[in-house]
């Protein structure tokens, strides 16, 4: 079957790449045409040298475009991951808020339903050992972990309307954290800002989607430059006055404090 194939394709070339040789006139009689010898006529020796090369050029193309494809494939994959990460992390900010305002919901309706003097703080109520501010319970974890697993933590910490790292949002919060703390035996802990990249820049946003305005409460900043320490915690937590915050990679493993309202 393959010799017959092989048989076919070369009368084929044959028809195809042999030109026709034209026999000089002897003067004695019209022209006559005489086909010049070929694969064909000459033994069926093989595909001539310029088929060989045409082959080549063909197959090298072929394999030029599956390099082209698998490498655009390889880049839509990699695109594709990264949306999805984005499209997770998004996901996350937004049941945060509706947490958010459901908590904030029912703490209205807690208020105007309670008797008494209808102060929320009088009724709040946070686990033993577990420091208590303005509404809200800071329990510190000892396990050390990554950032990104410590806000998995919090989150998991209370079937309640919010729970994450901890947020500082005032000089007075910072000093009675690190109050609470410094008993602890530790010096470093995660809080819960992070980065996100965007345009070229890095962009600090709380986990629990507190508002954030830069310069911080105590006049410092926060670096914008990319840089792979997009995570913060805070340091010198033993000097309850001079506490300070500190870029680190979010891959480092430190014991964290996680921040959620309080049960009324």
């Amino acid at each position: 079957m393959g010799q017959a194939v092989y048989l076919g394709l070369c009368l084929l070339g044959c028809l195809i790449f042999n030109p026709v040789v034209e026999a000089s006139s002897s003067g004695e009689g019209p022209s006559a045409t005489q086909p010049g010898p070929t694969p064909c006529t000459s033994g069926m020796l093989g595909p001539t040298t310029d088929q060989t090369s045409g082959l080549q050029s063909i197959t090298t193309a072929i394999e030029s475009l599956e390099g082209r494809m698998m490498n655009t494939l390889n880049s839509v994959q990699t695109h594709l991951r990264t949306v999805g990460r984005i499209l997770l992390y998004q996901g996350r900010r937004l049941q945060a808020v509706e947490r958010r305002v459901r908590g904030l919901e029912q703490q209205q309706a807690a208020t105007h339903s309670s008797a008494g003097n209808g102060t929320v703080d009088g009724r709040a109520r946070c686990p033993a050992g577990v420091l208590f501010y303005k509404q809200f319970c800071y329990q510190f974890i000892s396990s050390y972990v990554p950032w990104h697993r410590a806000e998995v933590r919090c989150q998991e910490l209370q079937s309640g309307p919010e729970s994450h790292l901890v947020s500082i949002l005032s000089a007075r919060e910072g000093r009675i954290v690190a109050s609470y703390l410094s008993n602890k035996g530790i010096s470093d802990i995660w809080i819960g800002l992070e980065a996100t990249r965007s345009n070229g820049y890095m962009v600090w946003e709380w986990s629990d989607v507190s508002p954030l305005s830069l310069p911080l409460w105590d006049g410092r900043t926060l670096s914008s430059a990319i840089s792979a320490k997009e995570c913060v915690c805070m340091t010198n937590i033993r000097n309850t006055i001079n506490q300070k915050w500190l870029q680190r990679a979010c891959t480092d493993t430190l014991p964290f404090l996680c921040k959620y309202r309080a049960d009324y």
